[in-house]
C-alpha cells in the first residue's frame, strides 16, 4: 500500500509492512516511533538490528586470553531490541547477523517490506551512516526513507541570577 502524506500532519493511508533499521543508540526509540506512524492501520512493523559482533579471541603478550561471551552479548542485544517494540501492536523484533548493508538487503528480499526507515547517522554507524544509506538505496527491493535524528534536548536555561549565585 502506498502512503499519501500531508504536510504538517499525519500520513493518510500508510504502508502494509514497514521495516525500521535501528542502531542501538539512545535515539533509536524516536526512529521506531516515526516508522510506526508510517504503517497503515493493521500494518506490520519490523524493528531490525544488524549485529556484526566479531567472534574473536584476544591473546595478550603475557599469555592471558580474553574470549568474549558472544551468547551473553546476543542475549543482551535481543533484550534491548524487545524493549524497542514493547507496547507496539503487530511489531516484530528481528536480530540479523552480519553487516547491515548485506544482512538487511538479504532479509528484505525475503520479507518484502513496503518501506525501510533508518536514521541519518548515529550509534554503531557513526559517519558511515551515509554510506550505509547509499548502499541500501541501491540494493533494497523497496524505498528507503532516511530520517534526520531528533535534536538532543536543550540544556535548561539558567537565569542571570542563578549564574551569579553559582559563580559567587
Amino acid at each position: 500500500m502506498t502512503a499519501t502524506h500531508t504536510f504538517g500532519g499525519e500520513p493518510k493511508g500508510g504502508h502494509a509492512h514497514v521495516c525500521c533499521l535501528v542502531d542501538g543508540s539512545e535515539r533509536s526509540a524516536a526512529i521506531v516511533r516515526a516508522a510506526a506512524r508510517l504503517r497503515a492501520p493493521g500494518g506490520r512493523l519490523s524493528v531490525v538490528l544488524c549485529d556484526a559482533t566479531p567472534a574473536c579471541t584476544l591473546v595478550f603478550p603475557d599469555g592471558g586470553v580474553w574470549i568474549p561471551d558472544l551468547e551473553g552479548i546476543r542475549e543482551g542485544t535481543q533484550a534491548w531490541l524487545a524493549e524497542q517494540v514493547k507496547g507496539l501492536t503487530d511489531a516484530d523484533a528481528i536480530l540479523l547477523d552480519g553487516h547491515a548493508g548485506w544482512a538487511l538487503s538479504r532479509w528484505a528480499a525475503a520479507a518484502a517490506p513496503d518501506l525501510v526507515v533508518m536514521s541519518a547517522r548515529g550509534g554503531r554507524w557513526g559517519r558511515r551512516g551515509t554510506a550505509l544509506a547509499d548502499r541500501l538505496a541501491r540494493s533494497l527491493p523497496c524505498p528507503l526513507l532516511v530520517l534526520p535524528l531528533p535534536a538532543p534536548a536543550p540544556a535548561p536555561r539558567r537565569s542571570r541570577r542563578s549564574l551569579a549565585v553559582a559563580a559567587g
